[in-house]
């Protein structure tokens, strides 16, 4: 009996600091923030197809400024 293989397609692309290759589930969605395993830069997805990356905006507290 043959056996039977299942493929998960993922989406790759670079981290746009490191150029780490980032690996990603085909269920991402665009706005989400996802963190760079290699330099721990917070990531945003701004396109699906094709995939686009970029370094999200980090909005620092203003405490009241």
């Amino acid at each position: 009996m043959a056996s039977k293989q299942t493929t998960t397609l993922a989406l790759t692309e670079l981290c746009p600091i490191c150029d780490l290759e980032l690996h990603f589930s085909t269920d991402i969605e665009i706005g989400e923030l996802v963190e760079c395993t290699d330099c721990g830069t917070e990531l945003e997805v701004k396109n699906l197809n094709p995939l686009e990356i970029i370094e999200a905006d980090v909005e620092g507290e203003d405490w009241g400024e």
